[in-house]
């Protein structure tokens, strides 16, 4: 096994762009996977802005390998592994107990991990940290150093802090142009959100409290509407906030990320311990945030109804995210209701709160329940708390007949 690492870390030996571009998949494929990942990731996660990635493409392809700027393979290998495993018609071909697409995925995570392991921490730049984003993507989609997800999210979390990407870019640097405080918006945004839900899934208290930082929120602007030339603060125009853009979804996370880190907190403090009165105040303020949500669609009663390719994909993110937390808060009080009748509530909250998740999933079609699948956990672990509150309300009822719900 030692002998077998030591010839991977020879393998995976990269220093520079020009170390990487040989890990790349021919041009049809490549292309192909850059179009998944765009169509499926890049409202979620925009950390990559398109038209400027797509201008460095062609430079790239053009010039045969050269980059215009460094770190640009790393950040291509790594979307092509967050799109890699998404389904396609096309038939399955393994490698070992792996599908060839996951090999694939795997081989070009271990080759960025190489070259960031050669990447100095003094001069740390926007592709950087675009690649910190993008490598825990590629790890939660390809099932990928599972049980270190919080740690890895942690350090990216801290290192973006030690970079002063939690501060307000405007006030950090009066003469940085509006692209690169966009993108330093856009990028701390998200690392917000990969380590909170990182948090959620390992059962941690958040790392941050909105008066951790001062970095805003990303502008409510299409990646069309800024451009990497542009110097100082150009005049953009700024959609309406009902209006969906790129950055709508982080844009509407910002504003619920004060009660979700509230609750993943209390719900995780081990010194102190929730009250059942403090579960129904956290409840209060869950359900006030989902009310508060926007409504992009404005069509029937399901997200999706209406809407073509990925378009509800974020809304109901934004819903998933505030709904397991109704899950997680209330099962260990359901579990009791029939020890004490106050618990009651909880369970019934518990059931809405599931039902509402298996109908966001039940109502998606197969690539925006697969890109959901692949990103959350939700499914698995509403169905174990279900599975849990029916079980103890069996048993308290002296009955094994199922609960109706």
């Amino acid at each position: 096994m030692k002998s077998l690492k030591r010839k991977n870390k020879e393998v995976f030996n990269a220093r520079t762009d020009a170390d990487l571009v040989s890990f790349l998949p021919d041009e049809a494929r490549m292309l192909s996977l850059i179009r998944d990942y765009f169509h499926a990731f890049s409202h979620i996660y925009p950390v990559v802005h398109e038209q400027v990635f797509h201008d460095q493409l062609s430079f790239f392809r053009d010039t045969n390998g050269r980059v215009s700027r460094p770190g640009f393979v790393a950040v291509l290998l790594l979307i092509l592994s967050c799109a890699s495993v998404m389904p396609r018609n096309e038939p399955l071909r393994f490698v070992g107990d792996s599908s060839l697409a996951r090999y694939d995925a795997f081989r070009w995570i271990s080759a960025v991990e190489s070259w960031l392991e050669n990447q100095s921490e003094k001069h740390l730049t926007l592709e950087i940290f675009q690649v910190q984003c993008l490598l825990l993507v590629a790890y939660k989609v390809n099932a990928r150093k599972v049980k270190r997800a919080w740690a890895n999210a942690g350090s990216t979390l801290r290192a973006a802090m030690s970079a002063g990407m939690h501060c307000d870019p405007a006030i950090l640097d009066s003469n940085m142009s509006f692209f690169d405080q966009e993108m330093r918006r856009r990028i701390w945004s998200v690392i917000l959100e990969l380590e909170l839900q990182a948090s959620i899934d390992r059962g941690m208290p958040a790392t941050l409290q909105p008066n951790s930082y001062s970095c805003p929120p990303p502008t409510n602007i299409d990646d069309y509407d800024f451009r990497h030339s542009a110097i100082g603060t150009p005049e953009v125009h700024v959609k309406e906030y009902t209006t969906q853009t790129s950055a709508s979804f982080l844009i509407s996370c910002r504003s619920s990320f004060a009660a979700r880190s509230q609750v993943v907190t209390i719900l995780n403090d081990l010194s102190r311990g929730a009250t059942y009165n403090d579960i129904l105040a956290l409840d209060r303020q869950i359900n006030n945030e989902l009310e508060n949500l926007p409504d992009y669609t404005e069509v029937g009663k399901s997200i999706w109804l209406g809407l073509d390719g990925m378009a509800g994909l974020g809304n109901a993110i934004q819903q998933l995210q505030l709904l397991q937390l109704l899950v997680l808060m209330h099962t260990p009080y359901a579990v009791q209701t029939h020890e004490d009748s106050r618990f009651k509530y909880s369970q019934i909250a518990c059931f809405e709160a599931a039902e509402r998740i298996f109908d966001i999933y039940n109502h998606a079609d197969e690539d925006r329940k697969a890109v959901l699948s692949l990103l959350r956990n939700d499914l698995s672990r509403t169905c174990i708390s279900v599975c849990q509150v029916i079980h103890a309300s069996s048993i308290g009822r002296g009955t094994s007949s199922p609960l109706t719900f």
